[in-house]
């Protein structure tokens, strides 16, 4: 069988990234397609179950425990989405269950005895009763009985993204408090004469979980699981005693899981010293030799240092510091120094000025040595971004004007920017929304860089455009007046990206932005233009060989 292939070989598994998520979905899905254990031809088949079941509503709803339920349609073809073994049987969810509904939205109060449960408190390692809510007792007599939990009842996240189809079995005994409710994002699931855990796993499985935010209803900004679709959910009844067996197989399995999660987490935090080690002494290089000899050990023995991308990731920072600090690639004397390029600089933006394309702009302080970060090398020079190029910004068109987005103009948004260099956009805007904007053509080559995003929390994402276009709001451009140094100078923004994120970022409650003013002008380090080369040729190389290394992982 395949798990047990897997799990023979269990020392690979543990180097293996995400190993036991994915194995957690293996083991639901083999369990929910009869795959997971033997099959006993004198079980019960599941249709003798499923009369039993029958009877047992019918005498509930006589006796006014249960209301009865609405007609269901009959399982189509198109709605199967494997065979099932002999004595199984397909079944929609509320012909197996005694109640399906979400619960309700209560008043509020800061503590009583009567807890409500949200949707943090339903997690898949279980139920948290610690994040409850508290019902105004006053409000309870709009309860039914059936609303308040019983042990065995699944617990399903309604709405929401990223919480939608999370769920947990409840079990009363595990709480201190006697009459339990849920809100209206959760609905409770109160199966009858059926293994609550068997359902939790076909409710878990691939099947279900799988794109469950697609098939879900409602809008963008809040997508929900109808009641309607959760009882018409189809789900696979297997025997009585065969769902037993599957229960048990599951947990055992599941036990194995959490043992490789413990062994990875001890594993990782092996890799992370080993890593931290091995960065630290890369970047402490003081020359290019001792660069070249601890990039080589990293290679040697990668295999004990990394074990995931983000720890690749770290040495692609760690490449792009050195580089901006001189210990990347080999100094030339012979070099023309930084400074004859900053002159030539200075002259074309003069030009531009004079044939009216620029503004003059005012007169920046010279850099002090209280701005200076570190020492540079021989022929290097600090400067400011706005003295090496023009900055300027976008703007969206109205969306109210269809006619601004029927052209072929390329627009760039920071979802466009994820890669070193564009080439194309999501969305267009039309010749009409130029001519009548305030947005402006920005030219090819030019650097464009993420100033308003969520995503400058953990990075600072900066490309360069290889065609002319448009960019919204929420980019800022630097158009060298050397358009020959753009690809040193995304390096040079990438290099310093911890520094930016941390000096030169203004924190909001859920966006970030640059400081604009800050940021232009903060002092980089400029090297001579032959180097600048030099570097970006040295750099690629590298990155390459991180791909290549990510590769074996």
């Amino acid at each position: 069988m395949v798990l047990n292939m897997l799990f023979d070989n269990y020392d690979l598994l543990m180097d293996s990234p995400n190993s036991t998520v994915k194995m957690r979905k293996l083991i639901l899905q083999l369990a929910v397609q009869g795959k997971l254990v033997e099959q006993d031809p004198n079980d019960e088949p599941a249709s003798e179950l499923l009369k039993r079941i029958k009877a047992e509503k019918k005498k509930l709803i006589t006796e006014g425990k249960i209301k009865k339920q609405k007609h269901l349609p009959p399982i189509t073809e198109e709605e199967i989405p494997y065979e099932l073994p002999q004595g199984w049987e397909w079944v929609r969810l509320d012909d197996i269950c005694s109640y399906i509904q979400r619960g309700r939205g209560p008043k509020y109060v800061d503590n009583s005895e009567f807890p409500v449960v949200s949707q943090k408190c339903i997690q898949w390692h279980g139920f948290q009763i610690e994040k409850v809510r508290f019902i105004d007792p006053a409000s309870l007599n709009k309860y039914a009985k059936e609303r308040f939990l019983q042990t065995g009842d699944l617990l399903w996240n309604s709405t929401g993204t990223g919480t939608i189809g999370r769920l947990c079995v409840y079990i009363h005994d595990d709480n201190p408090y006697d009459k339990v409710m849920a809100d209206s994002h959760v609905t409770i699931v109160r199966p009858i004469m059926i293994t609550s855990e068997y359902l939790f796993s076909f409710l878990a499985s691939p099947t279900i979980q799988d794109g469950f935010e697609d098939r879900a209803s409602g809008t963008t900004n809040q997508i929900e699981l109808s009641t309607s679709t959760v009882k018409n959910q189809v789900i696979p009844l297997a025997p009585l005693a065969e769902q037993e067996r599957i229960v048990a197989k599951v947990d055992q399995l599941m036990h194995l899981c959490d043992q490789l999660d413990a062994c990875q987490e001890k594993a990782s935090t092996k890799y992370e010293s080993l890593n931290d080690a091995a960065l630290e002494k890369l970047l402490s290089s003081k020359t290019i030799d001792e660069f070249t000899n601890h990039w080589q050990f990293i290679c040697n023995k990668f295999d004990l240092i990394y074990n995931g991308p983000a720890h690749v990731n770290k040495l692609r920072q760690a490449i792009l510091q050195l580089a901006v600090h001189g210990k990347l690639s080999p100094q030339d004397p012979n070099d023309e120094p930084a400074g004859e390029l900053l002159k030539r600089i200075k002259a074309e933006k003069e030009k531009l000025i004079a044939e009216g394309k620029i503004k003059k702009q005012k007169p920046l302080p010279p850099i002090t040595e209280d701005e200076i970060l570190y020492k540079l090398p021989q022929g290097w020079e600090w400067v400011r971004l706005c003295e090496i190029g023009h900055i300027c910004g976008g703007g969206t068109p109205s969306k109210n004007k269809g006619e601004y987005w029927e052209g072929d103009i390329t627009w760039i948004s920071p979802k466009d920017m994820r890669a070193e260099r564009i080439t194309k956009s999501e969305l267009h805007i039309s010749q009409s929304a130029l001519d009548k904007t305030s947005i402006n053509m920005i030219p090819k080559g030019s650097v464009l860089i993420v100033a308003r995003s969520g995503i400058l929390k953990r990075m600072l994402p900066v490309s360069i455009n290889d065609i002319e276009c448009t960019v919204n709001q929420d980019l800022k451009v630097l158009i060298p007046y050397q358009n020959e140094i753009n690809r040193y100078l995304l390096i040079l923004l990438k290099g310093h990206e911890k520094l930016i994120l941390t000096k030169l970022v203004k924190k909001g409650m859920t966006v970030q932005s640059l400081e604009y003013s800050k940021f232009f002008q903060y002092p980089f380090s400029l090297p001579p233009f032959a180097e600048q080369k030099r570097i970006v040729a040295k750099v690629d190389q590298l990155m390459h060989l991180c791909d290549e290394l990510e590769t074996r992982l």
